[in-house]
């Protein structure tokens, strides 16, 4: 038996997916590793100078794919950069690698944007961490409260 599950239910497109139940795909847990990482961004945060490409949150309801796309490749940018030592530097690296894996599970299960395709990462504004994590938080809280169990909003 097929079963189907409602994935990035836009304001102007639903689409279902087939196929096995994804896992974890509606998860509080995306929510609060966010949120750990900027409160590890914040122990660790001075000297850094860094911006990453953001969504806006009209983007984020217009083109939920370009934007999941867009916050994944700058979580890898974000990885990359900020290599900072101590407990909290490695802590801090800790969390944007299961930020990182857990938004790739997302990203394996795409539904068709056509007013979206071409949008490029780059075309968003350049935005500070704390911001593109502020950002990506609310993008997962969209996603859990419209598309998800009522229960992770």
């Amino acid at each position: 038996m097929l079963e189907v599950l409602w994935l990035f239910c836009l304001p102007i497109l639903c689409l279902p997916i087939l196929g096995q139940p994804f896992p974890n795909l509606c998860s509080n847990e995306r929510l609060l590793i966010v949120n750990r990482t900027k409160n590890e961004l914040s122990k660790v945060s001075e000297g850094v100078n860094l911006t990453l490409y953001t969504p806006t949150t009209t983007d984020m309801q217009s083109c939920g794919n370009a934007s999941l796309k867009c916050f994944l490749d700058e979580v890898k940018v974000l990885y990359i950069e900020l290599d900072v030592g101590g407990e909290s530097g490695k802590s801090l690296q800790d969390l944007i690698k299961k930020m990182k894996s857990s938004l790739s599970l997302l990203s394996n299960y795409p539904v068709p944007e056509a007013s979206c395709e071409l949008m490029s990462c780059e075309l968003h504004p350049e935005m500070s961490a704390d911001s593109f994590l502020h950002n990506l938080g609310i993008f997962l809280k969209q996603m859990n409260s419209s598309y998800c169990r009522k229960r992770y909003a």
